[in-house]
């Protein structure tokens, strides 16, 4: 904290001489500023201030130094959030640096708004932000690393809250891995054992089975009734085809390590193949050519068909 600096006036720079590569800098938003360290070596940290406005020096400032230990969460193990004073901050570490499953950090408000912040906690960084700040005043707000390649490097996430009034009460939930996951209803077509990325929050599943049920509809008007008193045939071999591509559009299932897969490029090719269509013609999104269809579930390309027989001598 440095008291007495005009918003914008000073940067930050924190540095531990037992790592060159380890430093941060940061900006003085107004006259406090978390400067956050992932250093992880110990020893001596030097803090640099920078005047920005060298025609307007200041006269006098006080710098105000302290050490913050972040609370470690448990991964499904919701953590009771309390702030007694406005503009208070709250650390906490959720994952380890072996951890490379998914991920989602969920706070739900209980009195009192916050901010949230998720920080890149990995040693010798200058701990990038995850996500831009995220202010929460009812309901719950939740960060989601539901891709693989969106999932921060193995090391632990940093989450901040920073009360928004007195009084403040919330709850923080972390949940790695098939944590994020959910069965889909048996009722539902795209059931039978398949389980579905809800973020943590079960309750969504409902909405999104539903929602299934429609995408379906949807495109199967779209598709086969152009006229719409009266649908063409549809083979039940197309039909199956669609319902599995819908299933991977609307619940895509979570593999072992809880990410989220995509629909396959296989799923798509199989509808325009076996109901003699173009995806592509309906919406560019629906398109088989679309770069985030998964290739590696496999290729629609069939075999050429096998020589004829030698000729027999008789």
């Amino acid at each position: 904290t440095v008291r007495g600096v005009a918003s914008l006036a000073l940067a930050a720079a924190l540095h531990s001489p037992a790592a060159d590569e380890c430093a941060c800098a940061r900006p003085f938003p107004g006259d406090s500023l978390m400067v956050p360290s992932c250093c992880v070596v110990p020893g001596t940290y030097y803090l640099s201030l920078l005047h920005l406005n060298p025609r307007n020096p200041l006269a006098s400032y006080e710098v105000v130094a302290s050490v913050v230990v972040p609370t470690p969460l448990a991964s499904g193990v919701p953590a009771e959030v309390h702030a007694v004073e406005s503009g208070r901050a709250l650390y906490y570490t959720a994952g380890g640096y072996d951890d490379d499953d998914s991920l989602s950090v969920t706070y739900t408000v209980g009195a009192g708004g916050a901010v949230l912040s998720l920080w890149e906690g990995s040693p010798h960084t200058s701990c990038d932000r995850l996500a831009a700040p995220v202010t929460c005043t009812v309901g719950a707000c939740t960060f989601e690393y539901a891709r693989q390649e969106l999932r921060p490097e193995q090391a632990p996430v940093l989450v901040q809250v920073e009360a928004k009034g007195a009084a403040v009460e919330g709850e923080l939930l972390w949940l790695s891995g098939g944590e994020n996951c959910a069965a889909v209803p048996p009722t539902n077509y795209c059931g039978s054992g398949r389980k579905a990325w809800v973020g943590g929050l079960p309750e969504l599943m409902a909405p999104l089975a539903d929602g299934s049920d429609v995408l379906y509809e949807q495109l199967f008007d779209s598709l086969f009734c152009e006229n719409s008193c009266e649908c063409e045939y549809v083979s039940p071999e197309c039909r199956k085809a669609l319902h599995e591509y819908v299933c991977e559009l609307s619940l895509p299932v979570c593999d072992r390590d809880g990410f989220r897969a995509s629909a396959c490029h296989k799923t798509c090719r199989d509808v325009e193949k076996r109901c003699k269509v173009a995806l592509g013609a309906l919406a560019p999104e629906y398109a088989c050519e679309h770069g985030w269809l998964d290739h590696s579930c496999g290729d629609t390309t069939e075999s050429p068909p096998p020589p004829p027989p030698p000729p027999t001598s008789e």
